[in-house]
Formats: C-alpha cells, structure tokens, sequence
C-alpha cells in the first residue's frame, strides 16, 4: 500500500518513511512512501558522525549507510515489509531499487518488520515504477496519512542533536575496515578506571537501528572489566545483526579497546 503523503519539508520526507513502519507493523501489510525531496541536501546513515567542512543542509535518516547527496527535485523511497528480518535480503531489495531508479540506500530492521530507504532517486515516476518491479507487484493503493502524525515525526528528525552528532577522540579508539566503504570506529573516555563517554562513527548497517548505541550505553559508569567485555560479546551475539562489517569487526574493536583502558581483575 502506498501512503498518500504531504511533505514539503525535509524533516517531513524522512518522518513519512517512519509512518510508512508505523502502518506495516499495525497492518501486518507491506507499506511504502515516494516523494520529491525539496531542497539541497547531504543525509547522513544513522551512524556517520558529520564532517566539518559539510557547506550544504544536514540531515540524518534511520537507516545505515552512506551518506546521500540529495537535489531537490529527486525522489525519496520508504518501504516497508513485515516479515523480512535479514539485513541480507533486504539490501538485495534494496540494491535493485537504487540500481533501477538511482540514489543510494539503507536498511534496517524494526521488530519483525524490515525497513528500507532509498535516497536521491532521478524521479517519483521512475522510483514508483522501479519499486513496483522490485516488489513484484503490479500496482498500488493509494492511503490517506493525516498531517498531524507526519509533524509530530518530523520535529525528531529537525532537532540538531540528531542531525549534527560529532564524533569525539577518548582515551583510546579502535576501527575497524571492509570493502565497499563500509568501516566503524569507536572511541572510549574513561577517568579512574569507570567509563565516562563513548563515541562511535561509520558507514554499516545494523538491526535493530539503535541496539549498537544501547549495548555500548551499558559501559557508561561501569568498570569496563572482563564480565562487562562477556556481556557486551553476548548481546552482540544475541541481539544485533551487522551487514558491510560483521558482528566480529564489533567485538575486535571493542576487544581494542578494552586491552587498552580495560581493568583486569584475574590473570592467567
């Protein structure tokens, strides 16, 4: 289905991707946005720390990735599809939209919903049509989305926190690399042995979208020792996929860090 959408803004054009997860996740029915994007921009992956020589508008999406360099006039794609819960398949998807229409893309997962954005598509018409082949859907139905939930959505994505997140040097830093551009580092401050910040910056994909910033969140104000490194390996395990770099790219990095500025309780 596809939502019948609003959104002159740019803060607007990100927040009707989220609608779009909203509706799949109640409706249990794949749900998709295409829209003009209005302005001269760069969009940031969720995990890219902004640069500082960036001379244009900045804005930052949900789903990982590389940044897009937006004009107005190109055409911005949200779809999203219950049951498709691997990073893999979905960039699959997604890699045949941007193939098609242009643009570049991200992915990530929301429960047991898969999400995906494509960015800087050459035209609405063109990104309609590539997305309905990619689907392999013949048409669509239009659904009216009331104005009120897109602008309670969009002041999230217009706060500068979020759109201009910096990236810090600690105590030590760790980084980690793969083909394709694909890359993350992380760096941790600590003062008398406890964790007092941690930064982290890359281009990857990740699911769910925010669950690498709560894993490293469980530092903060801890000893950083053997058992909280046990933890963090576990939940990485456990909780998180990675596509671009793995979930062993994570843990070395982590691991670096903690043979620099970890404490050790027990020896061998």
């Amino acid at each position: 289905m596809l939502l019948d959408i609003h959104a002159p803004k740019a803060s607007e054009v990100l927040a009707a991707g989220e609608l779009a997860v909203e509706h799949a996740m109640r409706s249990k029915q794949p749900h998709a946005v295409v829209l003009t994007w209005p302005e001269e921009a760069v969009v940031y992956g969720l995990y890219e720390a902004v640069r500082d020589n960036e001379s244009t508008a900045i804005y930052r999406r949900i789903t990982g990735g590389h940044k897009a360099y937006m004009a107005p006039g190109q055409a911005y794609i949200a779809v999203a599809l219950p049951w498709r819960k691997s990073l893999e398949g979905l960039a699959s998807i997604a890699l045949g939209i941007a193939s098609c229409a242009g643009g570049t893309y991200g992915v990530t997962v929301f429960g047991e919903t898969g999400y995906i954005e494509v960015l800087g598509a050459r035209s609405v018409e063109e990104a309609r049509q590539c997305l309905l082949e990619a689907l392999n859907v013949e048409k669509s139905v239009k659904m009216h989305v009331p104005r009120t939930s897109l602008q309670e959505l969009a002041t999230l994505f217009e706060s500068q926190q979020w759109r201009e997140y910096i990236y810090h040097r600690g105590d030590a830093e760790a980084e980690r690399r793969r083909e394709g551009g694909y890359w993350i580092r992380i760096s941790i401050e600590t003062t008398d042995g406890y964790v007092t910040g941690y930064w982290l910056t890359g281009v990857f994909f990740s699911a769910p979208p925010t669950e690498v910033y709560n894993v490293l969140n469980s530092l903060r104000g801890a000893r950083f020792h053997e058992l909280m490194l046990y933890n963090i390996e576990l939940a990485i395990e456990k909780r998180i996929q990675f596509l671009g770099i793995t979930s062993e790219d994570f843990m070395s990095a982590v691991r670096e860090l903690y043979d620099a500025v970890g404490i050790r309780y027990y020896t061998r």
